[in-house]
């Protein structure tokens, strides 16, 4: 397909509308993102719910796209009763920027307290991050930041 992607191994941007011929041993298959995606990804846990909580982390790759992050406690009926949480993540890409917006949680359910660990690929290494209140890195084109989940708002403008 068109846009851009991501090769998720090696971080490699690939340009879509064309074939793609890959090596694909089994202990590395090839796997592509689409630009503008937003991956959650939370600390592993066991079926019955332990080991809940710790930081939730968005892979974010540039481009333009949106998500909205449902989440509950994982293990109860509680959701039926509405004890849940949305928010509406999005990104959006200008030229030579790019801004992520984190909407404020809506929803009856509040998660414990935790940390947001954004992971921005594909960013170039003399990148200037527009917030201030995080820390954040940049190494081999990720920029990783590190900020509180209040649950409010926020936007994070990035100079690419």
């Amino acid at each position: 397909p068109q846009g851009e992607w991501y090769d998720w191994n090696s971080g490699e941007v690939l340009q879509g509308g064309r074939h793609v011929l890959a090596e694909a041993p089994l202990e590395r298959m090839p796997l592509y993102v689409r630009g503008g995606a937003i991956l959650p990804m939370a600390p592993e846990r066991n079926a019955d719910g332990a080991g809940q909580g710790g930081a939730l982390t968005l892979d974010l790759y540039p481009g333009d796209g949106e998500f909205v992050l449902y989440e509950d406690d994982g293990h109860s009926l509680d959701y039926r009763q509405g004890a849940y949480s949305l928010r509406t993540l999005r990104l959006e890409r200008s030229t030579g920027q790019l801004r992520l917006t984190i909407g404020a949680r809506q929803g009856s359910w509040q998660p414990p307290e935790r940390k947001l660990v954004l992971r921005l690929h594909g960013v170039p290494e003399y990148s200037r991050l527009g917030y201030t209140g995080g820390l954040y890195e940049i190494r081999h084109h990720l920029l990783t930041l590190e900020v509180e989940d209040e649950g409010a708002g926020r936007v994070l403008n990035f100079r690419l």
